[in-house]
Order: C-alpha cells, then structure tokens, then sequence
C-alpha cells in the first residue's frame, strides 16, 4: 500500500476474470478442462479447510484466472468466509449464494460445517 498527502493506492495482483464469465463466453467446459479447474477449486479449498478456514460462497464467479493462458486459478471474496476450529458447527447461518448452498444450510435450524464447501464445488462441477 502506497499513499501521499490525498490519497491511499492499494496495489494488488491483476486477474484475468472469473469462471462464471467464461461459462457464459463458452457455454461449458471439456471434461479436460472441467477437471483441471475443479482439482484446483479442491487444492484450494483444502488449503483453506486444513487452516480452519471455510468460504461459505464458493461458486464461479469467485474463482478468478490467475493467468491469460487460464491454466490455474485463485479462490476470491472471502467476505462470508469464517473461522472453524476441528468439531465447531454453525447454526441458521443462512449466507452465500442459493444455487450452491448444501442441503443442511437451507434447513431450519441447520447445522453444517466446512463440507458444504465441497457441496459447492460438486455444483460447480456438475
């Protein structure tokens, strides 16, 4: 972070768009390229669960191209994600988009933990 006397300059790494843009460009994906994005989305997500981390909105408009070629990606927008130390569940947090919330988060009175990021990833692969 920069900044002068006016203002603050965040420099960040420059991305080159997100998955849901590409799906609607291209309609779908090979199995070839379906299977190396999803790995990815799982490397990710698994860095993030074995840290006690969980995203809670993971869905293709928050997987960005970390390069030109879209060879590999980045997991973005960790404004839902939250700390889950191992056997903490959540209760009738009812956050993220709908489409690609688990079936325990739509009950009432759900519980649900970090699986329902694997949900997720199994709707964006499908």
């Amino acid at each position: 972070m920069c900044r002068d006397d006016d203002n603050y300059y965040v420099i960040s790494e420059f991305l080159y768009g997100d998955l849901q843009d590409e799906l609607e460009k291209q309609g779908r994906f090979n199995e070839h390229d379906t299977s190396h994005i999803i790995n990815q989305v799982l490397l990710g997500t698994y860095y993030l669960h074995m840290r006690d981390v969980i995203h809670r909105d993971l869905k293709p408009a928050n997987v960005l191209w970390g390069d030109a070629e879209k060879t590999f990606i980045k997991i973005a927008d960790f404004g839902l994600a939250e700390e889950m130390p191992e056997g903490k569940t959540y209760y009738n947090k009812k956050v993220g988009t709908p489409h690609f919330k688990a079936p325990e988060m739509i009950k009432i009175m759900g519980k649900y933990n970090n699986k329902i990021d694997v949900w997720a990833i199994g709707v964006m692969a499908y």
